[in-house]
């Protein structure tokens, strides 16, 4: 009864801390202003066409953060059919989430407070904001801080850092140590499967970056801050959170090695005991 007691206060704790934290990604989002900066015509930086993005920003957040939920899910099941041990798979499986949770929005709020705090103007700033402003006439190294944009929004002056190359690298880099301390389970060829599934979602995360400054949304410097961003709260999860266990080679290549041990022991023996009698029926027959 008492252990029952103490895992609902974890619970109970854990869901406090992750929502203050997913509250405070909400409340940055909603009340904090990003400042006016302005800008150079003489800037080619921030001249670059626009181009709608992809997919919303929304939806892309939540599809890269429930491919880590299914990859945990997905081998914690597999552990389970193989140990039938289901209560200690499903705390294992509570505390890794939990704290995938807590680094994926402790991710977000810093790249979003950097957008808030700084706001750096994009690479498409001059044709997406279309500012009552003209270049023409103005010297390019005059600073001009009084405009207004045709189509304003913080989007155009939220560049740095970018926050999808921080998701993106959180869950590559969460995905990538999680299979080095959770190893998949079955079959003999789970280890090659492991190291795909990790040069795929880095893979993935790399394309990312590239395409947020392809196309015009980040300058090359917040995508980088992005990346670091993420593999920093991806290793703090990872190591200070969750505290893993080293993950040694998987069960069934350490019972390989240990199998073909006993038989290169068991040759060895043979061979000895093959020269033993030999040299034995010498001994008689002289």
């Amino acid at each position: 009864m008492i252990w029952k007691v103490h895992a609902l206060k974890q619970v109970i704790m854990d869901c406090l801390i992750n929502l203050s934290v997913y509250g405070l990604l909400r409340f940055i989002s909603a009340t904090w202003k990003t400042p006016w900066k302005g800008f150079f015509c003489s800037d080619i930086s921030i001249m670059y066409p626009y181009t709608p993005a992809l997919m919303d920003s929304e939806l892309y957040y939540a599809i890269v953060f429930t491919i880590p939920i299914i990859l945990v899910l997905l081998n914690s099941l597999i552990m389970v059919c193989r140990t039938k041990e289901y209560m200690g798979v499903l705390q294992d499986v509570y505390k890794i989430l939990s704290m995938y949770l807590l680094g994926y929005n402790a991710s977000r709020v810093t790249a979003m407070i950097g957008k808030r705090a700084i706001g750096r103007l994009r690479p498409n700033f001059y044709s997406a904001c279309k500012p009552s402003v003209n270049c023409d006439h103005m010297s390019p190294f005059t600073y001009i801080h009084n405009f207004t944009c045709a189509h304003e929004t913080d989007f155009t002056r939220n560049s740095f850092p970018s926050q999808h190359s921080t998701v993106a690298f959180y869950t590559a880099v969460f995905i990538l140590l999680y299979l080095q301390k959770r190893p998949l389970h079955g079959s003999v060829v789970s280890l090659s499967i492991k190291h795909l599934i990790q040069i795929v979602v880095m893979q993935l995360a790399w394309t990312v970056a590239i395409f947020r400054i392809r196309n015009y949304f980040h300058h090359e410097s917040d995508v980088l801050a992005g990346i670091m961003i993420g593999t920093f709260w991806a290793i703090v999860t990872v190591y200070l959170f969750l505290k893993l266990d080293i993950a040694q080679d998987d069960d069934i290549h350490f019972e390989e090695k240990t199998n073909f041990s006993l038989q290169l022991k068991e040759v060895k023996n043979r061979d000895n005991n093959g020269v033993t009698c030999k040299d034995q029926t010498t001994l008689n027959v002289s």
